[in-house]
């Protein structure tokens, strides 16, 4: 939660794929907007995001986590080298095949970075968990403001 963060104007791109925000970070936010209030300054910072506290114009406390905007390149570009390295790795080894390891690590990173996933799991956990309420509470996802890159849920 500690990681070092990016400004909040380098997140604008991927924040309007799931948000009308106007001019912010460079202006207020205003009644046209789909938030009222949103935190220049995030709470979290994690490898593949980070998470924003803002309100919706109806009232609504929100947590918005938003992925870092080069993320999708950087990993392809990983991937790529990977993918040549367990290439040449099957040579040097007269045909062991490390190209399994790499396929797994892509579909699963590949899925870890895809937020729509991230919510539809975040509900069925919620609904499997809905027996220990108010024990254990699943925030709920604001679906409207929720893209690949971008996941809107009730701030706890």
């Amino acid at each position: 939660d500690q990681e070092p963060h990016k400004q909040a104007g380098d997140m604008v791109g991927a924040l309007r794929e799931a948000l009308s925000i106007g001019r912010w970070p460079g202006g207020p936010l205003d009644g046209t907007c789909t938030l009222k209030e949103l935190d220049i300054e995030p709470l979290a910072a994690a490898s593949l995001a980070q998470v924003h506290r803002g309100v919706l114009q109806d009232g609504s406390e929100v947590a918005v986590k938003v992925q870092y905007p080069e993320l999708r390149e950087e990993m392809a570009s990983d991937l790529a080298v990977f993918k040549t390295m367990g290439s040449q790795m099957k040579q040097m080894t007269q045909g062991y095949d490390f190209m399994w390891v790499v396929e797994d690590f892509e579909k699963y990173i590949t899925r870890e970075l895809d937020f729509k996933l991230e919510a539809a799991n975040a509900e069925l956990t919620a609904s499997q968990l809905a027996h220990l309420a108010p024990s254990v509470y699943v925030p709920a996802v604001y679906w409207q403001h929720t893209s690949e890159r971008v996941l809107t849920m009730d701030f706890c």
